[in-house]
């Protein structure tokens, strides 16, 4: 593995991710100066949401089509300068479409980095992409805080200096292009890659299924934890969030630690494993009313849905081998924000019956996460026998 070249892969998902999580933290202060509804407000942060999840599987077809590793550094840019335009737009409309630019460099940069990851990853590709989704976590976490940080001190103005992260890994991209390019294979012939083994579209659908149920799990714990945390643990808000904060954290090493059990004991074996666990330990989580002692489960919880997803995105680009890009961009595209878009299936449960029903219901998901994974098993090995059968005759 390249350690150097799969860092500045995941420092620049950390500096584009960096986005997605400062722009919630911005809400507040423009409903204030706009006078912007609740409703209006969530609007700028499901508009990059769509557009990413549209046209992150667009820029991974392009990226296995033609040499555009350049998108790279651009997504890191143009993601920034997305969230920064916001901040000086004098209506909503105007605002609304600086949000849709954001989204375009997320688009832009996940399925080209992503693939880019599993060259520069040579043989522990599930230890390098790990990093590289961590490094997203990463982005999430601080956003909001360099956010808050910003507009103290500086106020609106403020928020350009968090294009400064984003232009420095640029920088250092550019210094390590070479490298990046010999390792692209794409890059290195000036055209797309050459044909490899049949893509096996079965598996990788069944697959895309399993990604999306965990997604929704994920999303709804991560949007309900704190609210449960309050309304059912009776703790306070700080807990709430300070919990909130610790699952996220925790899940960011069991991220870690799933890729690299995964290059050494196999990806299906630590999906399947990661999947299963998750609907126990939920249901687990979900019976006990001690504060601490609902923590202890939580933490091999956060572990077993930050676990597959990595490994996941691996087996999407294995499944598709002429296709990485494509592959990418669905996984991380698709399959990662439609949690986010079933979320609020879940706040009408949790409206009508509280949150403790609204976790309970996503058992429904995680059980599904595990028959589709299971799925994608079998038919990636009956892929694998007619491969072997044809090769044979």
């Amino acid at each position: 593995m390249r350690r150097k070249l799969v860092f500045i892969l995941a420092l620049g998902h950390l500096c584009t991710d960096l986005n997605q999580g400062a722009l919630p933290a911005l809400l507040p202060y423009f409903i204030v100066l706009h006078h912007l509804s609740y409703a209006a407000a969530a609007g700028l942060v499901f508009a990059p949401n769509l557009v990413s999840s549209v046209l992150q599987p667009l820029f991974g077809w392009l990226a296995d089509r033609f040499p555009i590793s350049w998108l790279v550094p651009a997504g890191i840019i143009v993601a920034g300068l997305g969230v920064e335009a916001t901040t000086v737009m004098p209506t909503y409309k105007l605002m609304m479409v600086a949000c849709a630019l954001s989204g375009l460099g997320l688009a832009s940069f996940h399925p080209e980095s992503a693939r880019l990851v599993s060259y520069v990853s040579e043989a522990k590709k599930a230890t390098a992409m790990s990093i590289f989704t961590v490094g997203g976590n990463a982005g999430f976490a601080v956003g909001p805080i360099l956010t808050v940080l910003c507009i103290t001190w500086f106020g609106m103005r403020g928020m350009a200096l968090l294009l400064v992260p984003g232009l420095l890994v640029v920088a250092i991209y550019y210094l390590n292009h070479r490298e990046f390019r010999r390792a692209d294979p794409a890059e290195a012939k000036g055209g797309p890659e050459p044909k490899r083994e049949k893509d096996a579209w079965v598996p990788f659908f069944f697959l895309t299924g399993a990604s999306v149920c965990r997604s929704v799990v994920f999303f709804g714990i991560n949007t309900f934890l704190a609210l449960y945390w309050i309304a059912q643990l009776h703790q306070t808000k700080e807990a709430g969030n300070t919990t909130l904060s610790a699952f996220i954290f925790i899940g960011a090493a069991g991220s870690v630690a799933g890729g690299t059990l995964a290059d050494r004991f196999g990806r299906f074996r630590i999906v399947l494993i990661s999947l299963v666990t998750a609907p126990f330990l939920l249901l687990a989580f979900l019976r006990i009313q001690q504060p601490i002692l609902a923590m202890i489960v939580l933490a091999p919880l956060a572990v077993s849905l930050f676990a597959s997803f990595s490994v996941m995105i691996v087996l999407g680009q294995q499944f598709l081998p002429n296709h990485r890009g494509v592959a990418s961009g669905i996984m991380l595209g698709a399959a990662g924000s439609i949690g986010g878009v079933a979320t609020p299936i879940f706040g009408r449960i949790a409206d009508h019956h509280g949150t403790h029903a609204a976790l309970a219901a996503l058992e429904v998901a995680a059980c599904l996460a595990v028959l589709t994974a299971v799925a994608a098993h079998r038919y990636a090995r009956v892929h694998q026998q007619r491969l072997s059968a044809t090769a044979v005759t």
